[in-house]
């Protein structure tokens, strides 16, 4: 068993995150509508204030989407919460804590939850099985490359 160093990740990181996995794979959707718009634009100038009500009404409507639908979801508490963690053969397992540092409640994910792992710049993600961006954010700076390779080892192992 290993036992990562107490972590927690803000609301914002969280969809931050999110967000990003979010357009890193939708962008070409929101730039082909803002230059379809702006490109009938030339013709008639309505589209001009067409593509302009979309960038700056409806994109960031469509974004508040995701934020109810992604943010609000019951595994964004896994990254959101104060929590240990320690990697055991059985899952990961999260050991929350308040703000007075008192055990708070246990809950444990199972290996076979995960569908693999996703580096990212200051996170690891831990992406849940069958649920697009909903994954266990945990930073780095709880991590080591013990617990690192301890991680790969599991999750591989329990595909």
């Amino acid at each position: 068993m290993i036992t990562l160093t107490p972590f927690r990740i803000s609301a914002g990181s969280y969809m931050r995150l999110v967000l990003s996995l979010y357009l890193r794979r939708w962008w070409w959707v929101y730039a082909a509508v803002v230059a379809a718009t702006a490109a009938l634009g030339t013709i008639d100038s309505n589209f001009i204030i067409l593509a302009l009500m979309i960038v700056f009404i409806i994109f960031p409507m469509l974004l508040a989407y995701l934020y109810f639908y992604y943010g609000l979801a019951a595994e964004s508490r896994y990254s959101i919460l104060s929590k240990k963690a320690e990697l055991t053969d059985e899952g990961l397992r999260l050991i929350f804590i308040d703000e007075k540092g008192e055990e708070n409640g246990i809950e444990l994910l199972k290996w076979s939850q995960f569908s693999g792992i996703q580096p990212m710049k200051n996170h690891l993600l831990l992406p849940f099985s069958g649920m697009k961006f909903r994954f266990v954010a945990i930073p780095y700076e709880s991590l080591t490359e013990e617990s690192i390779k301890a991680i790969k080892r599991y999750i591989s192992n329990n595909k």
